[in-house]
């Protein structure tokens, strides 16, 4: 029974980025919540997200001190808890921002041809890491989803397409 316990300490030491959900430019995902983030951070309301019905903000890129960051968006749920950042990045980071990436997330797929779309998907706790970089574009994104979030992208976003081929069927 005692082997037990030890292994399972090891495994906490061991694996600890898998089983806690990211923290990306200080900001833990499903923890912080808007107040924390607004003293923290200067951020500008953005509207509110269709996915999770809280509310965004933008976050001026300069204040995080990321070599090719570009812009950043934070995505709150109704509860006004983080659920989604989404960074826009120069793409010629890719390679550098992957072998970070694995380094610290277990890795889901990827596709990292010579030439072409590059994407790698990680998982941590209860979030998804998901990094993007078309092939003929200068920019790529580095998106952290919390788990329920994605979800309700995914379903909400199936249901809009399910609605528009509806719609297309109709008018033959």
């Amino acid at each position: 029974m005692k082997w037990m316990y030890w292994l399972s300490l090891l495994l906490i030491a061991v694996c600890p980025p898998v089983l806690a959900n990211p923290a990306p430019f200080g900001m833990p995902i499903g923890e912080l919540s808007i107040q924390e983030a607004e003293a923290q951070f200067s951020l500008r309301p953005a509207g509110t997200n269709e996915y999770s019905g809280g509310r965004m903000f933008t976050a001026p890129v300069a204040q995080f001190s990321f070599e090719g960051l570009q812009e950043m968006t934070l995505v709150f749920d109704q509860d006004e808890q983080l659920v989604a950042v989404l960074a826009t990045l120069n793409k010629q980071r890719f390679d550098a921002l992957f072998n970070g990436l694995s380094e610290r997330y277990r890795l889901l797929s990827s596709q990292r041809p010579f030439v072409g779309n590059k994407m790698a998907n990680f998982e941590a706790g209860n979030t998804e890491v998901h990094l993007d970089a078309p092939h003929l574009s200068f920019q790529m994104t580095l998106n952290y989803l919390e788990k329920g979030f994605l979800s309700s992208f995914r379903e909400k976003s199936s249901s809009a397409e399910r609605r528009q081929q509806q719609h297309e069927m109709n008018q033959l």
